[in-house]
């Protein structure tokens, strides 16, 4: 009857390919290397002891030392030659049965003398102790354990005067395998239950990654099927208002308003949903703040218009150019002044640009209600309202500052408000500004760069 099996360290620990350093090297093999270590190093101050407490038994130093030579040859061949590396775990074994071979032979020799027998079964419980807290080791611990055992009792049996008794020897033996039995069981729970762990967690990313891809095909769902008919809705809308009676053009201007409020919901959704996935890419280029403000001011006046408010600009007449993405600025002002039309009742708000020492600034004040200094903490966080529930006395769904603030963040930028309640509330919004030479580069004449902080127009739009 043929026997044979074949230990293999754990499959995530294989190596292949070119030497690794000691951070590249996988748990099993820096375990295999602290062993060679210090068994290289342990070996000869064992034999020091024997020579201290039983002179003249038979002990060789040359086989101590070879044996220590040994090791710590095993140990840095580990570093330079990637084969050694991948067989360190059977280089171990094998060493850890020569020695253990090497110490059988030693009680032989001394008749089982007490000290060496004591050596001998330390040598024992240490190499057992040592392969039940390697991974994946089980196999190869149960195997040295029935071979040494047969030895250590082979030899005792065979040796005529034995100074320890046979049989404390071998019930020795069997209290280390039961311990060591008990200690690999507890690792290998371990392990399951690592592996167990890992597993959910594989599970978990995979469902949170497809949950990701459903929302994004959710997304874009909601993009195609329900602003575009949407878009259709309100533009037929403000068509029948320019074309009806009085009676109609009221109903054509309620459903304008509830359709571009519907809008405005789906939008704030949308651009949160983007940027929490990082589907929202920025392109930095050079944007003239001046124009990205007109630019909402056409898009907003007939809403401030129907409220009674002015909406006005003011700005140098020359350009004032940041580093940043045009349709993310766009969407900064245009969420912060909808906002400032949505809280003001009277007056109206005022969207000015200018240069501040390195940063191109947008400030956005209004003449609304204020924020309460309560609230303030809390004005960028998602879907947080001063005012909620059926109760509440404006409208919207609390994303737009929260979008507005991660757009101003992806292009390196800053964004603060100064507020009182009854008073108005300015939200000022800092972008990187682009330097002389990317300005000048730009089209613009060098003095103009200078000119910015002193120079002001104003445009109003009533």
């Amino acid at each position: 009857m043929h026997f044979s099996f074949r230990i293999r360290p754990p499959a995530i620990g294989r190596l292949d390919g070119a030497p690794l350093d000691a951070r590249e090297a996988p748990e099993w093999l820096r375990t295999y290397r602290v062993y060679c270590l210090l068994t290289g190093i342990f070996l000869p101050f064992f034999g020091l002891a024997y020579d201290v407490s039983a002179v003249g038994n038979y002990d060789p130093l040359w086989l101590r030392l070879l044996l220590s030579g040994l090791c710590l040859a095993v140990l840095g061949t580990s570093y330079v030659s990637n084969w050694v590396a991948r067989h360190l775990n059977h280089i171990v074994y094998t060493v850890f049965i020569l020695i253990t071979l090497w110490m059988v032979g030693l009680n032989v020799q001394n008749q089982f003398a007490a000290d060496y027998s004591v050596g001998l079964i330390f040598c024992v419980a240490a190499t057992s102790l040592s392969l039940s807290f390697i991974p994946s080791a089980r196999l190869p611990l149960l195997w040295y354990q029935i071979l040494m055992t047969a030895v250590v009792t082979g030899a005792a049996l065979l040796t005529s005067d034995v100074e320890t008794g046979r049989v404390v020897l071998v019930a020795c033996l069997a209290g280390i395998a039961f311990v060591t039995d008990v200690a690999a069981t507890i690792r290998s729970r371990l392990e399951e239950d690592r592996d167990r762990y890992k597993n959910h967690l594989i599970a978990a990313n995979e469902r949170a990654e497809e949950m990701l891809r459903l929302k994004a095909s959710f997304i874009n769902n909601m993009n195609h099927e329900i602003r575009t008919p949407l878009t259709g809705i309100i533009g037929f809308a403000e068509i029948i208002g320019e074309t009806a009676g009085d009676e109609q053009q009221e109903y054509a201007r309620v459903i304008q308003e509830a359709g571009r409020r519907l809008m405005d919901t789906l939008t704030g959704i949308l651009d949160l949903a983007h940027l929490e996935s990082g589907g929202f890419n920025v392109a930095i280029n050079h944007v003239d703040l001046n124009a990205a403000a007109r630019e909402v001011v056409t898009l907003l006046e007939n809403r401030a218009y129907n409220r009674n408010l002015t909406l006005r600009v003011e700005c140098p007449p020359i350009p004032v150019t940041a580093r940043a993405d045009h349709a993310a600025v766009t969407r900064i002002v245009y969420n912060l002044v909808s906002n400032g039309i949505k809280f003001t009742e009277h007056g109206g708000v005022t969207i000015r640009t200018l240069v501040s020492g390195d940063s191109a600034r947008v400030e956005v004040e209004d003449t609304g209600i204020g924020i309460d200094d309560m609230f303030l903490p809390f004005i960028f966080d998602e879907f947080k309202q001063a005012s909620s529930g059926v109760n509440r006395s404006f409208e919207g769904t609390g994303l737009g500052l929260t979008v507005t603030k991660r757009l101003v963040e992806l292009m390196d930028g800053t964004i603060t408000v100064r507020t009182s309640n009854d008073e108005g509330s300015t939200f000022m919004v800092s972008l990187p500004l682009s330097t002389q030479n990317e300005y000048e580069s730009n089209g613009h004449h060098p003095g103009e760069r200078q000119a910015l902080e002193a120079s002001a127009a104003r445009i109003d739009v009533s």
